[in-house]
């Protein structure tokens, strides 16, 4: 009897254990996978900014553990109302929704960008009478041109080269007129200057001196050297650039062929003889459609190899309303077309055909980060379509946008002086002096160099 009063006793104590454990699986443990670890990262990554998190009614300070802008901290399940603020910056809010699963126990938000409060402003050069510049492909150096009035019918521009580096600025030429656009070389050794008429220059510094060709009769005059049978023909150029393989090199397209020309060689190559579309340039080819509408590309580097993209025909009629932009970031090679009917086309060579993405367009461009295509339509709304995600979104702006950082933009708006900040929710006011619309932006230091009523001035973000 003794023995199944213990047998009995310890069935008990046995079933009350697995009650126990039951329970406390189900009641304690499953309460705690709930509880969900959230990881922030703030930019900017300040190791000593005193940012403070708010949850509801809830602050947690992390001043003395924040590492590099990251911190963490364990929540329930639930929806909350997310608040980061810090001394000279804007709060950020956003509400946030956890959902706690049982493999699931950590999650890092997307980074959260504070703004400044104020935008600092630097002075790169300081003149009211700068009317257009132009800076080199590293930043380091620029060209501006500033105005000066002699008499009711005559003006002078004078040109100076600036080194941000040592400060140094040099007045090196003097012309009537302006120009409608510049190129720099990587050493800021020579300058392609486009003028209205046909009108193209070669500036050569040696030393502090400048020399000035006529790009037109250079071509003109090798084209007689080489081809006297095509020497009669008008030479009309509508694009020049520097190779950017061969800066002693430059590009030049006329409506019936490209040339390589090198200025220090004084030679000359056709690379390609028919008439053509503009051509679009990336690091090692340039691209463009021939004449019977095929893509093609011509490689930059001394072979100045031509090959065919596609096997695709577009149906365009004039080549000359046609611009073509390639993206080579997003894995396939993508490529955008702006037809003469003011379409949009985007073609990667893997497909048949190309898809329509937008029409009746006035232009089309990609993101700093190549991520999105950016599209001008008729009534001066910026669309911006996103490659991966395939979604569209709009924005207003008179220039296109410039792509800081995910969904934040700087916009100048409604073709005045107010520069802003924009997330599609909120605009923040970064300057209200712009001069006019040009803006550079360096994308990998994040710096914008812009034109003031006071000169030319930089933010850095």
């Amino acid at each position: 009897m003794t023995n199944y009063k213990f047998f009995f006793s310890l069935i008990f104590i046995l079933i009350g254990c697995l009650i126990g454990v039951f329970l406390y699986y189900f009641l304690y443990s499953n309460d705690q996978s709930l509880t969900t670890t959230l990881t922030i990262q703030l930019v900017p990554e300040q190791k000593d900014l005193p940012a403070v998190v708010q949850i509801y009614n809830k602050t947690i300070d992390y001043r003395g553990t924040i590492t590099n802008g990251k911190f963490s901290f364990a929540v329930p399940e639930g929806k909350y109302i997310l608040v980061v603020s810090a001394p000279n910056y804007l709060n950020w809010s956003k509400e946030i929704n956890v959902k706690a699963e049982q493999n699931i126990k950590n999650i890092t938000l997307d980074q959260i960008y504070l703004l400044p409060q104020k935008w600092p402003q630097e002075s790169v050069v300081t003149n009211n009478n700068i009317v257009f510049f132009q800076v080199n492909p590293d930043f380091n150096s620029l060209v501006y041109i500033i105005k000066q009035p002699l008499s009711k019918n005559k003006t002078n521009y004078y040109w100076h080269l600036f080194n941000r580096q040592n400060k140094k600025d040099l007045e090196f030429w003097q012309t009537t007129t302006l120009p409608e656009e510049i190129t720099l070389s990587a050493k800021s050794k020579k300058i392609l200057a486009g003028f209205a008429k046909n009108d193209w220059r070669l500036l050569f510094f040696t030393g502090e001196d400048i020399q000035s060709y006529s790009l037109k009769e250079l071509l003109a005059s090798k084209i007689k050297a080489v081809s006297p049978a095509e020497s009669s023909r008008q030479v009309v150029i509508t694009k020049a650039i520097f190779n950017p393989l061969n800066e002693d090199e430059i590009i030049i397209q006329t409506k019936e062929a490209i040339y390589f020309y090198n200025f220090i060689k004084d030679s000359l190559e056709k690379a390609y003889n028919s008439e053509q579309s503009s051509f679009y340039l990336t690091e090692k080819n340039l691209y463009f459609l021939d004449s019977a509408c095929n893509l093609m590309q011509l490689s930059l580097e001394s072979s100045h190899q031509l090959n065919q993209v596609s096997f695709f025909t577009f149906n365009i009629q004039d080549l000359t309303k046609t611009k073509l932009v390639v993206n080579h970031t997003t894995g396939n090679t993508v490529f955008l077309i702006k037809d003469d009917k003011d379409q949009i086309l985007l073609f990667t060579p893997n497909e048949l055909t190309p898809k329509i993405i937008a029409q009746e367009v006035q232009d089309v461009s990609l993101s700093s980060d190549r991520q999105e295509i950016l599209i001008k339509n008729q009534d001066n709304k910026i669309l911006i379509y996103n490659l991966q995600a395939e979604k569209i979104s709009e924005i207003t702006s008179s220039i296109f946008p410039i792509k800081l950082f995910s969904d934040h933009w700087l916009i100048l708006q409604d073709n005045s002086s107010y520069l802003r900040f924009n997330n599609f929710q909120d605009q923040n006011l970064i300057a209200d002096n712009v001069k006019n619309q040009q803006l550079f932006f360096d994308d990998t230091l994040k710096q914008l160099f812009y034109l003031t009523s006071e000169g030319i001035a930089k933010i850095s973000f």
